[in-house]
């Protein structure tokens, strides 16, 4: 289950969340703490139907690396996680490139 303020959603992970050995804690306080969220941040690749979204958080352990966590919704209370690895540099520099734009606007 995750929960964010007093929103609660299932949650269910593809075989594919594991496969560079996050803990799936380290993967909800990622999400439930992130500091970069992107909606839709690609077209969905077949056989989705969803895009999915990009959120960028870090683990439990202050001196571990950012996680990258990918995930589709299906509302009305239900996240797919398919996706959890360490932040790569293409990820890093996305969301730098998102956060220096949204400065420039302000």
């Amino acid at each position: 289950m995750y929960q964010k303020g007093t929103l609660e959603m299932a949650v269910t992970w593809a075989d594919s969340a594991s496969k560079h050995g996050v803990p799936r804690e380290d993967a909800l306080w990622a999400l439930t703490h992130f500091i970069y969220e992107e909606r839709g941040f690609e077209v969905a690749r077949p056989p989705a139907t969803v895009a999915p979204d990009l959120y960028i958080g870090p683990q439990r352990s202050r001196t571990a690396p950012l996680l990258e966590v990918m995930l589709e919704r299906h509302p009305p209370s239900s996240l797919w996680i398919f996706h959890v690895m360490a932040l790569r540099p293409a990820f890093r520099a996305r969301m730098n490139a998102a956060k220096i734009t949204q400065k420039g606007r302000r």
